[in-house]
């Protein structure tokens, strides 16, 4: 899932170099960084036991290069220096954090209908409202909602999305929620190319989910 989850970040990054070709140079720096997280991913032989503290190292390691280059490339109020999950300082991490949450539902959904137990999972920690299978699941699925906002800022679609309070916290208005709401949405039911397989993008997490459900079963 994490191999995943890096080479759809590289696909995010391809995407911002065709945007602004100017930004080659450093766009294809990270990306060799990046790609070269991703070959030793793949040269790991699966153990759990062994390799999950190196596959969150290199998750993270590849994380930082992908969000700094993506943080500074993008537009006012957008820019950000860093992912954070609360009192953001821009307008760029409220959004990806409220699309990640309707993203999780999406899974969440799909995961109790195969009959599966959203606790079992073994990427992520379990805890209070934080099922790890379903944080496990998300993880390959994050970088299309990834794309699905870089492609809408980029093309200057968000408007009236904030208010910002006294200490420069960056809030999604009602409007804000709304527009987010409606894109993914629509964006749920657009085909895209997954896996090397084009389908809604909704049909790729239940296809993703049923596959993990059949594989356990079968152990």
């Amino acid at each position: 899932m994490i191999g995943i989850k890096i080479f759809n970040q590289l696909q995010n990054l391809n995407y911002l170099s065709r945007r602004k070709p100017v930004l080659n140079t450093e766009i294809e720096k990270t990306s060799f960084q990046i790609n070269t997280i991703l070959e030793q991913i793949n040269a790991l032989v699966w153990n759990p036991e062994e390799n999950y503290k190196k596959l969150r190292y290199f998750e993270a390691i590849a994380a930082r290069y992908y969000w700094q280059i993506i943080g500074k490339q993008l537009p006012d109020p957008y820019k950000f220096t860093k992912r954070i999950k609360k009192n953001p300082l821009d307008g760029f991490n409220p959004s990806i954090n409220y699309l990640y949450g309707m993203l999780r539902n999406q899974i969440e959904t799909a995961i109790l209908g195969t009959g599966l137990d959203p606790a079992l999972g073994c990427m992520h920690r379990d805890g209070f409202k934080m099922p790890s299978l379903v944080f496990d699941l998300m993880e390959p699925f994050r970088p299309l909602v990834d794309s699905l906002l870089l492609r809408n800022i980029l093309s200057g679609k968000l408007k009236n999305m904030f208010e910002i309070n006294e200490e420069k916290i960056y809030i999604l208005t009602r409007q804000g929620r709304k527009c987010l709401i409606e894109m993914f949405n629509e964006h749920l039911q657009q085909k895209i190319l997954f896996q090397n397989r084009k389908s809604g993008f909704q049909n790729h997490i239940l296809l993703e989910t049923r596959n993990l459900a059949k594989m356990i079963n079968q152990q």
